[in-house]
């Protein structure tokens, strides 16, 4: 892990960043060191210029140079560090959760299916040094853990990281949010937005790019706020880096925040909003620019012209999903207490919590609206309007506009959750003695329950949804140990396992459903027909027509119950390679085999 370049550039933006407030300032560091390093690298792409990391570096020295030349030592010695009791609390609870989480989660990155997508658009970077070839798709998530990453085989790992790192991160921004209002506001929204820890966790392992740009998402909604409440231009100025940041990072959270600008304005409009209207404009077509600099704008707008809707879906369910939603109901819940005798109390448990959380989102609602903070109600009414209508009818998004089905919509909008949370815990602390007391403890419990639970169902279902295992990694450091380089090997195993990292941790190809779906579509099912039948003939045939010198078969990968039949049907059978005449095993440790063609 590249812990060297995040850090400077964290140090260099805190002392540049020309926000007086010492707690704000600190809160909004990371926001702009993310996005300096997104909108950067895609201007250095747009003028063909390679992502070398010392020029992230470079670049901010001559601004360094220019605030030390301003630094006046006299204040220094008068410097007092004036932070919130609340901030403080805050603060050294992100320390503990961050302890705890390092500890637990980081030590074996277990890969989920879906972040092979997201490790392979990485590695291009680091393979190329350019956003171009994955120009189709917003790189800002991409442009992250490319930062953290020296080499290819880091980028699981620092994936890994990125659940700790956007845990502290989402926490500060709804503090921020919350505190332009109160303090004691921003407390609760931080604490809450940790209560989330398993939604965030796990759904994100599907949708990355989504959530990083949901964290540019919050920042801006604060600034915004911030704005109307102090009349400062930097808030103004921050609001346009987190437009872009989001363009550049994914298109979904920039269609909330439009959401968002439409929710300020819907009840009164005032004046300030012409400025922010203006340098959303503004900041839009600085993104366009950029995106068309960058080559085929068109092939950009229109990457994902699939819409996926299910006419049948009731309102029923729409109503019952919606529900579960605001009431921080994990979305795989009723999947694994189906399957797993150990999430059935978790799932039970959880779900007597979700009546509290509901009873904590119907407090924030109705305290928001006496309180005339409108936008997170209206904001909430008009996203679920939307995506029931989606649902029933369809509506083109760029950018994988499948996901945006009722479950997937539904996942975006929990990112509001803590908002409503907070505010509700926030209108309980209000009232007098002795009841606030007795639910402010009930609120802790609740947070405290919920985090241990969700941790137990995370590492539950790590253990069931693992893509990848130590065998694998024993059999990539073999490859590598026996210098096997530039040659393509060929995964049977339909489903997903271990091979999928093959071109992540050697210096090999592969062809493989995820990898290669042309490929895969014209001849993968051929393939296991023709190795369940023995047919050597046209399998070999296949082989040598697409360079194939190596078959990986990994059995690694546990499934769940309900897989149980798919899995006899896509299993290869191993007896097939078996055959001396046509294969070599050259490699066989655990539930990993490795045959050579001859």
């Amino acid at each position: 892990m590249n812990i060297i370049t995040i850090t400077l550039l964290l140090i260099i933006t805190f002392l540049i960043n020309p926000i007086k407030d010492l707690e704000e300032k600190i809160v909004t560091t990371p926001f702009l060191t993310l996005s300096y390093i997104i909108i950067l690298s895609y201007v250095l792409c747009a003028l063909n210029i390679p992502l070398y990391k010392w020029i992230y570096i470079l670049i901010l020295i001559p601004f360094l140079i220019y605030r030390l030349r301003t630094f006046n030592l006299d204040n220094f010695k008068n410097f007092k560090i004036n932070l919130s009791n609340e901030f403080k609390i805050l603060y050294v609870f992100l320390i503990i959760i961050a302890i705890f989480y390092y500890l637990t989660w980081i030590p074996f990155p277990k890969a989920y299916v879906d972040v092979t997508f997201h490790a392979y658009k990485i590695k291009h970077l680091i393979d190329g040094n350019y956003i171009l070839g994955i120009r189709n798709y917003p790189s800002g998530f991409y442009i992250f853990i490319y930062i953290l990453s020296d080499k290819a085989s880091d980028i699981l790992e620092n994936i890994a990281y990125f659940r700790v790192i956007f845990l502290i991160l989402i926490a500060l921004s709804y503090y921020y949010l919350g505190s332009v209002f109160n303090k004691k506001l921003g407390l609760f929204m931080g604490i809450f937005a940790l209560s989330l820890v398993e939604f965030y966790v796990y759904s994100i392992e599907e949708i990355y790019p989504n959530f990083f740009g949901f964290l540019f998402f919050i920042y801006a909604i604060s600034f915004i706020y911030k704005y109307l409440k102090t009349n400062e231009k930097i808030h103004l100025f921050y609001t346009s880096l987190s437009i872009i940041s989001m363009s550049f990072t994914h298109l979904f959270p920039l269609c909330m925040f439009l959401f968002f600008i439409l929710s300020l304005s819907i009840l009164k409009f005032k004046k300030e909003y012409l400025a922010i209207i203006f340098i959303t404009i503004l900041s839009l077509g600085f993104s366009y620019t950029i995106y068309s600099s960058i080559g085929n704008s068109e092939r950009i707008i229109s990457s994902a012209k699939t819409i996926h809707y299910d006419k049948k879906i009731s309102y029923s369910d729409i109503i019952t999903t919606t529900v579960e939603c605001f009431g921080n109901s994990p979305p795989f819940i009723n999947i694994l207490e189906d399957s797993y005798k150990n999430f059935k109390i978790y799932a039970k448990i959880l779900k007597i919590l979700m009546i509290f959380y509901i009873f904590l989102f119907i407090i924030g609602f109705i305290y928001s609206i006496n309180e005339r903070y409108y936008f997170p109600f209206i904001l909430t009414t008009l996203l679920t309007i939307f995506w029931i209508f989606n649902v029933k009818i369809g509506i083109y998004i760029p950018y994988f506009s499948y996901l945006y089905d009722l479950r997937r919509g539904i996942d975006n909008l929990s990112i509001l959750l803590p908002i409503f949370y907070g505010i509700g815990l926030f209108a309980i602390y209000r009232i007098k003695k002795p009841l606030k007391n007795v639910l402010l403890i009930a609120s802790i419990v609740l947070i405290i329950l919920t985090l241990s639970i969700d941790y137990s169902l995370i590492k539950e279902s790590e253990n069931v949804f693992i893509a990848i295992s130590n065998d694998d990694f024993k059999a990539y450091n073999w490859i590598n140990e026996n210098n096997i380089t530039n040659k393509t090997f060929f995964s049977l195993y339909i489903w997903a396992d271990g091979s999928q990292y093959i071109p992540i941790y050697t210096k090999n190809n592969l062809i493989y459903s995820y990898i290669n779906l042309t490929f895969f579509d014209r001849y993968g099912y051929a393939m296991k027909y023709w190795s369940d039948n023995y047919n050597y003939k046209n399998f070999i045939k296949i082989c040598k027509k697409y360079n194939i010198s190596y078959i990986y078969l990994s059995y690694g990968r546990k499934l769940p119950p309900y897989f149980e039949d798919v899995e006899k049907d896509i299993k290869p059978n191993k007896n097939f390679f078996e055959n001396k005449t046509y294969f070599q095993k050259v490699y066989e440790s655990g539930t990993v085999t490795i045959y050579k063609i001859k």
